[in-house]
Order: structure tokens, then sequence, then C-alpha cells
């Protein structure tokens, strides 16, 4: 079980007066009953996500307005650690700061000061701790230099059971961008994670790694439309457009071979792609890239609806509307994959030969 709970709410008000920052802290706390983003717990590790816009309206009487004069999140601080490692990153990563529109922090439990507590009746381990989220909004009149700040102090915790699935930190896609045709579809929310995590049994395969693809529509985009998993393929490095390749899901969420990849989707909102781990033939690496390519559509526009419809076999061709690419997703360290991509990039089962 998941669950966080906002503690308090500090509102500090600064005035920034030539270089100078005055600070009035006898602001009165104010109690907020429902508490902004997503915490999800993965064997030792925690995955905090968090949107802007969640954050934006439990701050400002006015969510638009604050966003439209350039209300911004500061910063979010897992613990009272000030390591890099506990502070949440600006997500995607690498998109313009424009177009970050969330944060995200994976830690694990052994960092920035979580406690545990063993409930031997359920054989559950809770992991507590604290996220600190400063916001800040600018005077709506440039000719005024103030700017008011919000402090968050966010309980967090989270149940894991004491036996886990051996897994790896999920590792957030850095790059996410719209490449569709229709600019109203160009500032929808959404995420990509990867994972890995070892299997006794996948498909035809015995004991292997599997990569674990998430892709989601998130709040409160995931309310208004809809998603579609159009293509995922994987490249030995960074390039996207790399004539090396393997394509794993083709067009419209198909997967290639089920011996070697499945495909799960939640009410057209979130994409959970599995893939067995593989090696390029002729091109061995202890790093590979996913890249994945989604559709979106209004829930309202019934003329759009094709552009969103499952067809497996695929008998739908049309262009996507968003791209995601991982960073590097290193290779595990001991168990090495027995699916070998060809020249052509088919996958074959190299255990059987």
């Amino acid at each position: 079980m998941l669950t966080l709970k906002l503690l308090t709410l500090t509102v500090v008000i600064s005035a920034i007066t030539a270089g100078r920052v005055l600070e009035n802290k006898n602001a009165k706390a104010t109690q907020i009953r429902d508490a902004p983003g997503r915490l999800i717990c993965n064997g030792g590790d925690m995955e905090y996500h968090v949107p802007d816009l969640s954050l934006f309206e439990l701050a400002f009487l006015n969510p638009s307005v604050a966003a439209s004069v350039g209300a911004s999140v500061e910063s979010i601080q897992i613990g009272s650690n000030s390591s890099t490692e506990c502070l949440a990153q600006r997500y995607p990563r690498l998109s313009p700061s424009t177009l970050q529109t969330s944060s995200v922090a994976v830690v694990n439990f052994e960092q920035c000061g979580f406690t545990a507590m063993l409930d031997p009746l359920t054989n559950t381990i809770r992991y507590s701790n604290n996220a600190t989220i400063k916001m800040r909004l600018p005077s709506p009149q440039p000719a005024i230099s103030v700017v008011r700040r919000k402090t968050f102090l966010v309980d967090l915790h989270c149940d894991s059971p004491t036996m886990v699935t051996v897994s790896t930190p999920a590792t957030y896609f850095e790059r996410i961008t719209f490449i569709g045709s229709l600019p109203h579809l160009g500032g929808i929310l959404l995420s990509a994670k990867s994972r890995q995590e070892v299997r006794p049994s996948f498909g035809s395969l015995g004991e292997t790694v599997v990569h674990i693809i998430t892709v989601a529509l998130d709040d409160p985009s995931a309310g208004a439309y809809d998603m579609v998993g159009h293509r995922c393929w994987a490249t030995p490095d960074s390039n996207p457009f790399a004539a090396r390749r393997y394509e794993f899901i083709t067009p419209r969420g198909c997967q290639q071979s089920e011996d070697f990849a499945t495909v799960t989707s939640v009410e057209q909102r979130q994409y959970v792609y599995e893939v067995a781990d593989f090696e390029f033939e002729d091109h061995p690496s202890n790093h590979t890239f996913f890249h994945c390519e989604v559709n979106v559509c209004a829930k309202a526009d019934a003329d759009r609806a094709q552009h969103c419809a499952k067809s497996c076999p695929s008998s739908l061709s049309d262009a996507s509307d968003y791209a995601l690419s991982s960073a590097a997703v290193a290779s595990h360290l001991t168990l090495r994959p027995n699916v070998f991509i060809d020249a052509n990039g088919a996958p074959r089962n190299q255990s059987l030969h």
C-alpha cells in the first residue's frame, strides 16, 4: 500500500530588492488534505513523481494565472540530506526548461534518511521520510521585484514486502518531443521510464533479465486524452534514427514476438512493454538506448478516435504525436542475454542453438 500525507504548508514571503532577500518567517501554516504526485515502491527504491500543475493547484488560488506569470518549482528535496542524490530532477531532463513540466526523484531506501519499521503481522516494511517542496511566484507587476515563496512539507510512506523481486531502480526517459501535426496536442503531460527485473522464465526463455518500459499519460492530461502506444525500438547508441535497431513493438503497439516481448495497457492511459534482454550480434555493448512513439487523442474528438485505435496485426499507418528517448541503459552485471539481434533486426534465442 502506498500513501502520501501532506503535513503542513508553510508560506514564506520574500522581497527581493537590489540583490537582497528579506524574509518574513511568521507566516501561518496551512493544512492541506490531499498531497500531490505519485509515490511508487519498487524493491529497495522509491519513486516520487509530481507534475507542476498539481503543485500549482495546491499552492495558488488561481493556478492558470500563476503559471502564466512564471510560477515555478524551485526544488524538491527528499529528507534532510542536502546530497544531490536526494534532490528531485526536472523532467524531462534534456528538454528545454520551458517544456519541463514535472519533477522526479528516484532514491534508494538506504539514502536520504529513510527510517524502516517491520510489521510482523503483514510481513512488510514501512519506509518513512519527508519531502520539502519549494515554489516561487513572481509579482504579476513587472515593475515590482517581489517573489512569494511557498514551502510544503510532505510526509512520504512506502510499504514494501520483505521479499522482493530483484530489480534495478527506474530510469526516467531523458527526452520527450512533440512531433505531431496538431499544435493543440503539444502540451500534453507524458512520462516514460525503464527498469530491469530478473525473471526465472520469460516466453520461451529460461532465467533472463527483462526490461520493463512504462509510458503513461500523467494527470491532468489523463482525464482528457487517450493514448495508444505506437512503436518501440532499441539502438546501440543514442541516435533514434540509427539503421542498426531492434523494433520489438511494431506500429500500433503490436509485439514482434510473444517469446521476446509483451504489451499490457491500462485504460489507454498507460502502456507497459516487457522485453527480454538482448544483444546486437555485430555491435556488442554494455549499454542500450530505448525509444518509443505514441499517438494521443482528445476524448471529446470523435474524428480522431481511429488515430488512437488499437490494431493488431497493424493495418493502420499514420504519424505519431510524441517521441520519447531514454538515457543509456546499462547491461546487467552478471546475467548475460540469451537473445541476439541479427543484422536485419530480428531476434534469435541463442540458447536453442
